[in-house]
């Protein structure tokens, strides 16, 4: 007879136990790492709460801050003792200046705050002391402490960040109790330069309603982001930062999961109490990734590709040879290239942020009997930023400025393409091989600047190029893309410049297998620019004229043409009701200088 050869039953319990014991230790890696994550990113919103309390305090009057916290306000404060120093209460070992009459003034009055960032609650505190215990002295100490229950075995954790103030002049030139000084020294200007920030300025699709009993809360396309940003004054930062495209999903009810949208930032300082460099420059690693919510044989998928590149340079000393104060590092190029605007090498503030959206992001829905439909894709785009400081003529920014010198912000980007609403498998416009998407934005670019300080250029924005292509259903009297006479299935372009109102184009009603029906509705909201400076209002077109010899404020912006589609199935057993929404997102450059206060 054939042997029945096979495990013993020894043999089966050993096996189960190596495969426990093995999963075990991986289910304990996973969370431990997963920990390690989070509570990374606890600690880094909490060390940006402190140094954002600081910041505060450095922002108030000398008088005003070396006066301390109000008396009333410290009880109940668990980190406050009343032992270890020469005069209590006291922190560090150090006495806390406080005082009953003091004004209230955030951050010092109340002390104390609590502060949401995502799920976790983080308590912020900011305590006054004299510095080595000197009450003779003017010298304080600013100290910011931020606590919270942490992810790791809800344990209590917090970080401590400080700094310290002092009077550095006294006499008729000192700027001593001026709200615009944190430090007390010289007088000097102030000026502020933003191009940008990574929410407004990233272009979107966004994709709300039901599939069958399938909600959708929202499932948004990111185009890619950059922003600078400078604050210049007596203490001097500049800070960039760049996101990679990608995508958002959430079902109604549910938890957002995220596809690509890798962030970076750089960042440099003149604060001696920090250890930033004088110049950052970093490089985006993007991130692929798919993220899936689905019901009852229904779903909708994000797909982002890695294909982003983009570097983003923080500099309070741009030099692209022969640098000093410091020597090193050498060169501080500012930006990378001179593509986009001429690299600096006058040794002063400087920040470039630039992002090329690569590959594709798509939204596909997979439809219960019907099949796989892209709802939304973009490809493409590059977006460019620079703030930059400039105290002489010529150049490209600020180019009759003198004395006190200018700031320029400008941002620009140019070759995105978005399109929406394709018809499903079975769904078909008799006569047409080949049906595009119902809506397309194609190679749109557009540019805004502002200028702050001596002699400064007046904002300018606008949209140098871009068109939109629609499927039509049919035409309409006086319709702009589509008028009467326009063939079902018949595609029209036309450039943003020709779209100057609202247009609703004619409903779009397409067959499909099984006694359904497709019907799209397109509404386009024409685009805008604006400028304004000092008090005068904001004009389109650009540039504003009001500009004056010295500009204290100004801003540009440019928002391209929107898009509004609703988008619905009938006769399904999984009927299909969504609201399409394209936003090209809003360009913005913001400048602002105020001359040396006076004692």
């Amino acid at each position: 007879m054939r042997r029945e050869g096979g495990f013993t039953l020894v043999e089966l319990m050993v096996a189960s136990g190596v495969m426990a014991t093995a999963l075990a230790m991986l289910a304990g890696v996973l969370t431990s790492g997963l920990s390690a994550t989070a509570y990374a990113r606890e600690r880094q919103s909490a060390n940006s709460l402190a140094n954002q309390v600081l910041e505060q305090i450095r922002g108030l009057p000398f008088n005003r801050m070396k006066s301390g916290l109000l008396t009333s306000d410290l009880a109940g404060d668990p980190n406050i003792l009343q032992t270890g120093c020469p005069t209590a209460p006291c922190i560090g070992g150090e006495s806390i200046v406080n005082s009953g009459g003091v004004s209230a003034v955030t951050p010092l009055v109340p002390h104390r705050q609590t502060i949401t960032v995502g799920k976790t609650a983080f308590t912020v505190s900011a305590y006054i002391t004299y510095y080595n215990n000197d009450a003779t002295s003017d010298a304080r100490r600013a100290t910011a402490v931020v606590t919270w229950s942490s992810v790791l075995a809800n344990t209590q954790k917090s970080v401590s960040v400080q700094t310290i103030l002092f009077d550095t002049q006294t006499g008729p030139s000192s700027c001593q109790s001026l709200d615009v000084h944190p430090v007390l020294g010289p007088c000097s200007p102030t000026f502020g330069a933003n191009a940008g920030s990574t929410t407004a300025e990233a272009g979107s699709i966004s994709i709300s309603g039901t599939i069958g009993s399938l909600g959708i809360d929202h499932a948004t396309l990111w185009t890619g982001a950059a922003a600078s940003d400078a604050t210049i004054q007596q203490i001097s930062k500049v800070d960039g930062t760049i996101k990679q495209s990608g995508a958002t999903i959430q079902a109604t009810g549910g938890t957002e999961s995220t596809a690509g949208l890798a962030l970076l930032s750089s960042h440099s300082d003149t604060d001696p109490d920090t250890s930033s460099a004088v110049y950052d420059s970093q490089s985006l690693t993007p991130v692929a990734g798919t993220s899936t919510i689905s019901a009852s044989g229904n779903s909708l998928a994000v797909n982002a590709s890695a294909g982003d590149g983009g570097s983003t340079i923080s500099t309070t000393s741009a030099c692209t040879s022969n640098c000093s104060a410091p020597a090193s590092p050498s060169p501080r190029n500012c930006p990378a290239t001179g593509a986009f605007y001429t690299q600096q090498n006058d040794g002063l503030h400087c920040g470039a942020s630039t992002e090329t959206t690569g590959g594709s992001t798509t939204a596909v829905a997979s439809l219960s009997g019907i099949g796989n439909v892209t709802l939304a894709s973009l490809t493409g785009q590059t977006v460019n930023t620079v703030v930059d400081r400039q105290t002489s003529t010529g150049g490209t920014a600020c180019t009759a400025t003198s004395g006190d010198g200018c700031v320029r912000a400008q941002i620009g980007r140019s070759g995105v393409a978005l399109s929406a609403g394709s018809l499903p498998p079975g769904f078909n416009i008799v006569g047409l091989l080949s049906i595009p998407p119902v809506i397309q934005l194609s190679s749109y670019a557009d540019s805004v600047m502002s200028e702050a300080g001596i002699s400064a250029n007046p904002p300018t924005a606008s949209q140098t190029a871009g068109s939109i292509t629609v499927l039509c259903g049919g035409g309409l009297l006086g319709n702009l893309f589509c008028p009467l006479g326009t063939l079902l299935g018949s595609t029209v372009t036309k450039t943003f410049s020709q779209i100057t109102s609202l247009v609703t184009l004619p409903t779009l009603t397409v067959p499909g297998p099984g006694g359904t029906t497709l019907s799209i509705t397109v509404t386009i909201t024409p685009g805008t620019t604006s400028c304004s400076t000092n008090s005068a209002p904001a004009v389109s077109p650009c540039p504003n004229t009001g500009a004056t010899s010295t500009v204290t404020a100004a801003t540009a912006t440019s928002s391209p043409p929107k898009v509004s589609i609703a988008y619905a199935i009938t006769g399904s057993s999984s009927p299909t009701n969504l609201t399409i929404a394209i936003d090209p997102g809003t360009l913005t450059s913001t400048t602002s200088y105020a001359p040396p206060p006076t004692s």
